[in-house]
């Protein structure tokens, strides 16, 4: 079907990190997802970052 695209999803996503810190989005969409996705494994892990 030309012009079609199927409806958005709604996802929920949670995420714990070691230092307590909690990311939680609530029906965010595919993309918006993905974007949080990498920006979560761009971050330096805490044991990386000790001398």
């Amino acid at each position: 079907m030309p012009g079609y695209s199927p409806p958005a999803v709604g996802m929920n996503l949670q995420a714990r990190l070691p230092n307590g810190v909690v990311f939680d989005l609530r029906d965010c969409d595919l993309h918006q997802a993905g974007v949080v996705i990498e920006a979560l494994g761009r971050l330096r892990c805490s044991a990386s970052t000790k001398p």
